[in-house]
This record gives C-alpha cells, structure tokens and sequence, in this order.
C-alpha cells in the first residue's frame, strides 16, 4: 500500500471512503514522517501519537458500521497551539503556558472532533502569536520546509510548515493582522481568513478580539471550503460569532466559470506594499491568466486605505496590551516572557483609549466604504497575498515583524474575507509566493470560485519541497 502525504484533503477523503487505505494506516505513516523530519522543521510543540492513533480506530470502526461523518472523517489534521484541547496542554509557544492544560475544547476543535478528523498534534507559533522568533527561545522557533534558513511567516508557522512538510492534509490557524496568510503565502499553501465570526473564537487565546479570525489552512482551494465547511457556524458561547445568512455552501462555486464576474485591482493598495520584483511580475501573470479565464478586471484607488495599517495596529496594540496586562504587572510571569513579545505588548501602553476609540470608528468607516465599492462595482479585489517571499530567520529575529503585511490588514480591519493561494516562486532560493482575493461579509464561496479556477489553470498545486518527497 502506498499512501501519499502530499495527496489533496479531498483526495484522502477518498481514499478512506474507497478502502485503499484506513484511517489507522493513513495515521501510522504520518507520524512516521513527523518522526523523521520534524527534528529539522521543528512545526509541532506536541505530538499526540496515541489519542491519534485511538481517533482513527474509531473512524474505521465507525466506518465499517456504516457511519460516514463527512470529508474530514478519518483525516489527519493538527491545531495551532493556542487552540483549547481538554487534556492537551496549549503553551502559545510561550514559558508564560508552558504547562497549561485545559479542561475542554475549543469550539474549533469541537467541530473537527464532529467530523471525525484525527488530531496529529499541537503546533507551533510566534509567541502567543504576536511576539517575534529569537534565538534564545525556549522553544525553537519553525522553520520553513521549502528552505530551512527561512521562516515559514507567522504567526501561524506551525501550521503552515506541517502541511507545506507533508505531515497532515489541513491545519488550523488564527489570523489578526495576516497570521493565515503570510505562513500560507510563504509556504505555498491555500489560506482562508474568513468573515468575522463566521468561524467561533471560543476557546481561542486571543490577541485581539476585535481583529481576531480563525481559519483553515491547506494544500488545495477545495481542501479548504471542506474544512471551513466543518468548523464554521454560530456559537452561544462566543459574544462575536455571525450567523452566516441562510447558510453556505463553501464548495458552491467550486469549479464554475468566471464569465460575468469583476475583479477589483487597488493599485494605490498594491503600490504602498512595496511588493518586490518576482512579486511583481508574477502577480501580473495571475492577472493576465485570470483575464483570460474570463474575469473582468479594473484597477481603481481605494480612498481610505493608506489609514488601514495604522488604524489596525492602533487597535490591535492596545487589544493586545489589555490581555496581557494582568500577568506583565506580576514580576515571576513578566520574566517567562520572550523579548520580542514584551516589547511588542509595551506598545501598547502608549495606545490610550481615546485613539483607540478614534481607531474604531475609522475601521467602522474603511469597511462602510469597501462593502460600497463591492456593492456598487466588483465581485472580488485581488492583490498580492504578501510583498515578498519569506524572510531568513537571521533577517525575521533581527527586523521589525510589522516589515511585511501591508495588504493583509484591511481584511482584519473591516472582517470581509480574504484568501491567498500559490501563484508561483522566486527564486534562489526557490521560495512560493502568493495571490490574494478578497470579497464581501459570508462571500467565501465567491472567492473559492475565482480560487479554484486559478487553480486549476497553473501548476502549483502539485509541486513540493523535494527533500520531504
């Protein structure tokens, strides 16, 4: 029996359904590979080889009576490590939680326990997602499978270097300011920061509550409309979960044409990310490609946007600050901070609540007037998902972690959902970069649509590091 780990999610869904492999099999080889290159990748904090183990048992066994939970039923998944797991300790990457453990799930957890996934494990992160990778942490930072003198972005790094590596076929990650979608574009992956509470923050350390989003991160567009598929929906627990207007379907407009849609391109936008010249040139190709698939494009100037970036990190500083103050006041805990976080968070005390507020209200202002120009104008707004290819650690520990991310916030800032996917490489090294597209509140299968016709029309879906092959 052969298994291929870097097989689409859809893929394994499949062959589990068909009996080419069962759940137990599929687990085995997985943890295999965790065990054989993990010690260089460094993506998981916490491997669960027997709960594993035990949680595809029960999908075969279920399985065999006849019981089928879905896609995600016997699929190796694993979770960012601030994601609640009853029993499991959840660290945020950080001495601050080095040994807590909660006593029950994460609703995003829940629902992919629901599905019948297989937790493979914890992953790694920027400390409590927001602090920056040093040499001296406790914990070694992850590395980025496609070369390993390079970060993998964050904050959400585990989760990207687990399924760039081949070690599951979806991971969960949390995204304030670009934390799906840098390590997704850095790693040539698809990452999905969907609406603003469609998906339940429950359980969830956070950083921001107000810019805060959960979502997936995969190898195709279809691997994640399946997964969003699992974990969205309303939460009584969660004071900031959306009930999704008639409920979606993510996989909808997978596969449809894109004849009839308009596609936005904000050249101010993209002018003030600074993108590099392989940025450049291959976010033209991905024009031009999606032009001939029979996308309308425009370019226009966004009026309002050279605020986003300020007014987000207004926010998400004095957010960020109001979490942790609590524990920086108590000497024993301050110390178990990482330099690079406290420094960040301190910041924040320079953030009072009257630019806070004034903070807000122009957020309020940004999405009024973007959900206008999509109202009145486009489908969907396309940008680069990042302005360059990743960083070298030696670079990320010594540069401001706010260097790259320009064309990320406004996502955060105003909810509306944002995807990037591959739109090919750099080179030497030979690192991915990435294609982001952005529509209105609850219109993730609109951007699925346009994703996966892209998708399909290029190669980089099936290309992989060659050293994990």
């Amino acid at each position: 029996m052969i298994i291929d780990p870097f097989m689409s999610l859809a893929d394994a869904a499949t062959g589990l359904r068909q009996g080419q492999f069962s759940a137990e099999a599929l687990t085995r080889h997985l943890l295999e590979r965790i065990e054989r290159f993990d010690p260089r990748i460094h993506s998981f904090i916490t491997v669960t080889r027997e709960q594993a183990i035990e949680q595809a048992r029960a999908a075969d066994r279920e399985r065999a009576a006849g019981q089928d939970r879905g896609p995600l039923h016997g699929v190796p998944v694993a979770l960012k490590d601030n994601v609640w797991t009853e029993g499991i300790r959840t660290t945020c990457h950080s001495q601050v939680m080095m040994d807590f453990v909660p006593d029950r799930d994460a609703t995003v957890y829940r629902k992919l326990r629901e599905a019948g996934a297989v937790l493979l494990g914890k992953v790694g992160l920027w400390e409590f997602a927001y602090g920056v990778p040093g040499a001296n942490d406790p914990i070694p930072p992850v590395l980025n499978p496609w070369s390993l003198e390079h970060s993998p972005g964050g904050s959400s790094s585990g989760s990207g270097a687990s399924v760039a590596a081949g070690f599951v076929f979806g991971a969960i990650g949390t995204d304030t300011g670009g934390s799906i979608r840098h390590p997704s574009s850095v790693c040539g992956l698809v990452g999905m920061k969907p609406t603003y509470g469609l998906v339940a923050q429950d359980g969830v350390v956070p950083v921001s509550l107000a810019l805060d989003h959960i979502g997936p991160m995969t190898r195709t567009v279809c691997d994640n409309a399946l997964m969003l598929q699992a974990i969205a929906g309303h939460d009584p627990l969660d004071p900031n979960s959306r009930r999704a207007p008639g409920g979606i379907d993510f996989t909808a407009g997978i596969g449809q044409p894109l004849k009839g849609l308009k596609a936005g391109v904000p050249v101010n936008l993209i002018a003030a990310g600074d993108n590099v010249p392989e940025v450049t040139a291959a976010f033209q190709a991905a024009l031009d490609c999606l032009r001939d698939l029979g996308l309308e494009l425009i370019e226009f100037d966004f009026q309002g946007g050279d605020q986003v970036h300020a007014d987000s990190t207004v926010i998400l500083e004095h957010e960020a600050w109001l979490e942790h103050r609590e524990r920086l006041s108590d000497p024993v805990f301050a110390a178990r901070y990482g330099a690079g976080l406290r420094k960040r968070l301190e910041s924040g005390l320079r953030r009072g609540e009257e630019a806070y507020r004034e903070a807000r209200r122009k957020a309020a202002e940004t999405t009024a007037a973007l959900d206008a120009v999509f109202a009145s104008r486009f489908d969907v707004l396309l940008m680069p998902g990042r302005e360059a290819p990743a960083m070298s650690m030696t670079d990320l520990m010594a540069a401001s972690p706010t260097a790259r991310g320009k064309m990320t916030r406004l996502g955060n800032l105003t909810g509306m959902p944002a995807l990037v996917l591959p739109m090919g490489f750099a080179s030497e090294p030979r690192l991915p970069i990435a294609l982001q597209i952005m529509a209105r509140h609850f219109n993730e299968p609109l951007i699925y649509r346009v994703a996966s016709a892209y998708e399909s029309a290029q190669p980089w879906v099936s290309q992989h590091p060659q050293w994990l092959i």
